[in-house]
Order: C-alpha cells, then structure tokens, then sequence
C-alpha cells in the first residue's frame, strides 16, 4: 500500500521502491530531497483513478476477446462493453450536495461547496474522462457547460473536451429550455396543444449533448420540432422577426433494424433574428446554432426512468465512450449506485469544512 506523509497540508505518495525513510534517517535527507518526493494530492488522486480505470478496462476488453474467440459470428457480444464509472461530488459536513433554491423545491450546484483546489480536481477529473454526466435538472437549472476550464494556466484550444451527457428520461427538461413549458410524451395528444412560437437555444451551453432518454420522449418529441417548424414555415409569407431552420439526422443499425428505435438522432437548430426593416440597412442579422443528440433508452420500469446499464452499453457503442465521470445531482448519484450493481468504478468525494 502507499505510505501517505501529510505535512503543511501537502501529501506526499510513494510506491513500491520509492519509500519515505524513518525518523531515524531522516536527518540524513536534505531539504532538496525531500522536496523531490513531496507530490500534489491531486496529482495522486488523479494517478490512482488513471491506474485504476486502465486496468478494469483491459479486463472489461480481454473479456470480449475471450467470447468472441469462442464464438466469432457473435457480431454483438452478450458481455457488452461498458464505460469506466467515476461518481465525483462535494459535500458538507452535514452531507448536503447541493444548495435549495427559494422554492425550496428544487436544488441547484451553482452554489460553490468546495475550494479552488477541489474545483481544479473536478476540471482535470474531467479531463481524464470521455464523458461527463449530469441529471436533465442539474442541465435545465444550473445550464452546465461541462467541459475542461482549469486551471487556467494551460492552454484549452487544443484540449480535448469531454462529450457531455445528459438523463432527462421524459425530456421535460429539454423541453422547459427551449420552449419554458413541456409537453405531453403521448404524440397523439400533441394536436390538442398550442405549438410555442419561439425556441430558446442560448440556455444550452454544452457543446453538442447525447441526451438519453425514453423511446416515447425521442419520438414525440420530434413530432413536436415538426410541428413547430411547419407552423414557422406558414408564418413566412410575412417577414419574421425570428426565422428557424431544424435538421435531423437519424442513424440506422443496418445488421438488424430491430435495433433503430434505440439509434442516435442528431438535430441542429439554426436561429435566426432578423433586422427590423426600420434599423439601418447595413445591419447584419444575428444567427444562432445549436446542437444536441437524443439516445432513445428503454425504460427501467422499476424507476420509471432511463435504464442505466443500457445508456451505459449504447454510449460505448455509439460514440466510444470509455469512461464517464457522473457528477449529479443527488438522484443520479443514488440511481447508479443503485442500479449499476450497487457500485461505481471509482468514487471520488470533496468533504466541506461547513454546513448548509
């Protein structure tokens, strides 16, 4: 096991050859030296995690390999491939993660629980993961932008950046950002409801979500954005203050067509805000794009959500997810905790010296 020396609020980590000298060495050791095996503890926490998840992947790969060896027209292993899990929050010393908002109904993490060293170890965590997870409330009322910021000192424009992914089973959250109301899931009583007449697209801040969810949801809901792009269609016999363009891709499984209703369905909404003919004629309009994934799930009936182990299957699959870094809120932590075998891969958890 390591041997940890904390000192000054510094640990020091060594391993196997690399051992701290007792006291009684300890005079012979100049202040050089003993500078050279000081590591920063989140070099060591991230060491340990970077160890770990490589070894658990070799042995999720070599199991694979073994199956298919045994049976090579097994195109689709039965041992399906599943992303390395690290589950990573703050706390208070009273066990809160998150802080309520006025309505004491919901809870939001804008709230910084945790230091600056704990906010560069949750942005270099994420550095070392595919994926980052969140719940569709977490996305709706905190607008995440899920990505790789810290530390500031090194440059990010050739980084990497994590795909961010959001469980938002029924897409009311979605919903609620674009169009600050939802919907029912149910198609056939979307004719029965007024289609909005604007999309808010600036709330979603994430580059390019998967957003999982039901097959019912992924559905409707593109119902719902045709709907709402025909009634803005209709309306541009006139010139419009605010023009929209939506695009669907939608990926098929060419070796079994069962299978479609779980695909990838990619959309991009272009928005664009016209000038008033009133203004100068050299003013430009102003456009807006954004775009996200919807990964039809099927659903846990249990929970009445998203089946985890499936969007887990589905994103390695899908987009070669290797490893997912899940950081909430409360619901989600406890849902792969509990669904996912009871365990994560990796927990990793910033205790607060305060309570809220």
């Amino acid at each position: 096991d390591p041997i940890i020396l904390a000192n000054n609020n510094v640990t020091a980590v060594t391993e196997n050859n690399n051992t701290i000298p007792d006291k009684s060495e300890e005079s012979n050791i100049t202040q050089k030296e003993k500078e050279e095996v000081v590591i920063d503890p989140v070099d060591s926490i991230l060491s340990d995690i970077s160890t770990w998840m490589k070894k658990q992947q070799s042995n999720n790969a070599a199991q694979i390999d073994e199956q298919l060896f045994a049976d090579p027209d097994d195109y689709r292993p039965r041992i399906l491939r599943r992303p390395f899990l690290t589950l990573a929050y703050a706390q208070t010393l009273d066990g809160m993660i998150a802080a309520k908002l006025p309505n004491n109904q919901t809870t939001t993490s804008n709230m910084k629980i945790s230091g600056p060293e704990s906010m560069v170890l949750t942005h270099r965590l994420r550095k070392i993961h595919d994926a980052i997870l969140v719940g569709g409330s977490t996305f709706a009322l905190d607008e995440p932008r899920l990505n790789v910021r810290l530390p500031k000192n090194k440059p990010s424009s050739s980084l990497q950046q994590p795909i961010p992914i959001v469980l938002d089973t029924h897409l009311g959250h979605l919903q609620q950002i674009l169009f600050d109301t939802t919907f029912p899931t149910d198609p056939t009583l979307l004719d029965e409801i007024t289609i909005p007449t604007d999309m808010s697209v600036e709330r979603i801040r994430a580059n390019n979500p998967i957003i999982c969810c039901s097959n019912q949801a992924a559905f409707s809901f593109l119902d719902l954005m045709e709907l709402f792009q025909n009634q803005h269609l209709l309306q541009q016999r006139k010139r419009p203050k605010t023009s929209y363009k939506i695009i669907v891709y939608k990926k098929i499984d060419v070796n079994d067509h069962m299978e479609d209703a779980c695909m990838p369905i990619k959309i991009t909404v272009h928005v664009t805000h016209h000038h008033s003919k009133n203004k100068k004629k050299n003013e430009e309009d102003v456009t807006q794009e954004v775009t996200f994934t919807l990964l039809p799930c099927p659903i846990n009936e249990g929970t009445n959500s998203v089946s985890l182990k499936h969007a887990l299957d589905q994103l390695c699959d899908q987009f070669e997810v290797r490893s997912v870094m899940v950081e909430g809120g409360a619901g989600i932590l406890s849902s792969f905790l509990n669904e996912c075998d009871g365990r994560g891969d990796a927990i990793c958890v910033t205790v607060a010296p305060t309570v809220l």
